[in-house]
């Protein structure tokens, strides 16, 4: 259902603000289809702009902020009701307005203002801000007079011809929201870069077991990380793009599936765990981008149909998306393992980042099942050996040198003991190609089953 706020653009005592966004609730409440609720800015007390970094950041510092984060990119529309002062709109307005950015955009927005003149002036200064934030704002604008239409100019009792006027905004808005919301969900291109992250994925159906695989503090971490992760982009993506370390094939081969399912590809777990259910889709036209990048730089590729999500997928996404909205495109590893060949995948699917695709590769930076669930000294030391090298590598090699390295990582201190294959460290070779000119972050660090596990983020 679409969501419209109703933003009360004034917090003085003895505001008129109040009456009229209640008016404007009661006559577009009356639309089934549309779900409408008054946002007061008395509500989130924000002080005058005080984030460390720009808002187009979206990385707030604030509790405040986060919570007017939250609430505005939950909506899919706007009405903001505002009186007109000194020729333009509130500072208060203005001020809740600068706190965020990207949460606004490509949304649509009505007004309904009031004051000496209706308050055009400023509803011709808040169109100026629409335009930079990148809402569409409605042609027909509610202007009530403080003189024609409240009582001794405090108690409001509009104009009759002010519902016909309302109810065209109305009409207007719920048009032009309505198609933003699915150009958002298909089509629109995000304006910033987004990163790719290789995240471990624990083993089996570790989220459901009350035993967390007996390692319940390493097991909650990572679920801690992967919902941090979740909420980080739910909102801010159009797509994930998977490359998971449970699935092999001769060339690289994306699911085309439409509603893929799930694979229960592990062994020996309780049956509920094989009857888990995840509402993830897939969509062919994300698909297909991926397959013209990779084929356009000299990739053979194959199509898949009816191959459902593995464990390397919907476990961890499950617990960082457990209701996704964007779809869920899965790229298979190939065969041979090659770290030069999954290296070049990943540049070739670089562009996509632009187009607002989150690029995940599900793997485990230590795998070696023999020696998990043992709490031995020599687990950890073989594993922290491992893992300092990979770190060092990964963060603080320039790209020529971290590209070598890569391809020879078997000779690395206890590589071959920390990766008998290296299925579960090829999805990281696909995002150290596609975030090749990025700054790393090491995101992830701690100990799973008794190993060191680290996850690394390129462009955050």
């Amino acid at each position: 259902m679409l969501k419209i706020g109703i933003i009360m653009g004034s917090t003085r005592p003895n505001r008129h603000s109040d009456q009229v966004a209640k008016w404007v609730y009661e006559i577009a409440s009356k639309r089934a289809e549309v779900e409408f609720e008054i946002i007061d800015l008395r509500d989130y007390n924000l002080p005058i702009f005080d984030e460390p970094l720009p808002p187009s950041t979206h990385k707030y510092e604030h509790e405040y902020t986060k919570r007017w984060s939250e609430k505005i990119e939950s909506l899919d529309g706007y009405i903001f009701v505002t009186p007109e002062y000194n020729h333009s709109l509130p500072g208060v307005l203005k001020n809740a307005l600068d706190f965020i950015y990207q949460e606004w955009n490509n949304k649509a927005a009505g007004f309904v203002s009031y004051g000496s003149t209706g308050g055009v002036r400023a509803v011709e200064q808040l169109r100026q801000i629409m335009a930079e934030f990148q809402i569409a704002d409605v042609r027909t604008n509610v202007t009530l007079s403080i003189f024609t239409d409240f009582e001794n100019f405090t108690t409001f009792k509009p104009n009759p011809v002010q519902e016909r006027t309302l109810n065209t905004m109305l009409d207007q808005l719920i048009a032009w929201s309505t198609a933003l919301k699915i150009l958002e969900n298909k089509f629109i291109r995000i304006n910033m870069k987004l990163p790719v992250y290789y995240i471990p994925h624990g083993g089996g159906p570790w989220h459901v077991l009350d035993d967390s695989l007996g390692d319940p503090e390493g097991s909650e971490y990572l679920k801690n990380f992967l919902k941090i992760l979740g909420e980080e982009y739910n909102k801010r993506i159009k797509a994930i793009l998977v490359i998971s370390a449970h699935w092999e094939e001769k060339v690289p081969t994306i699911n085309f599936a439409e509603a893929p399912g799930l694979l229960y590809d592990y062994y020996g777990f309780p049956d509920y765990t094989y009857h888990l259910t995840w509402p993830a889709h897939g969509d062919p036209y994300i698909a297909e981008k991926v397959e013209y990048l990779l084929n356009n730089k000299g990739i053979e590729t194959a199509r898949e149909y009816k191959r459902g999500y593995d464990h390397g997928v919907f476990v961890p996404l499950m617990v960082a998306f457990p209701n996704p909205e964007m779809p869920i495109i899965q790229l298979s590893l190939v065969k041979n393992l090659d770290p030069q060949l999954h290296i070049n995948i990943g540049k070739a699917l670089e562009p996509i980042r632009e187009d607002g695709v989150l690029i995940i590769g599900s793997g485990m930076s230590y795998h070696n099942i023999k020696t998990f669930f043992v709490d031995d000294a020599k687990l950890k030391k073989v594993s922290e050996e491992f893992d300092t090298w990979l770190k060092q590598t990964i963060i603080f090699s320039n790209n020529e040198q971290r590209e070598q390295e890569l391809i020879n990582w078997y000779k690395a201190p206890a590589a071959t003991i920390s990766h008998p294959t290296s299925e579960h460290l090829a999805p990281l070779f696909v995002c150290v190609g596609a975030g090749n000119d990025d700054k790393v972050t090491h995101v992830y660090s701690n100990y799973l089953y008794g190993a060191k596990i680290s996850g690394f983020a390129f462009g955050i």
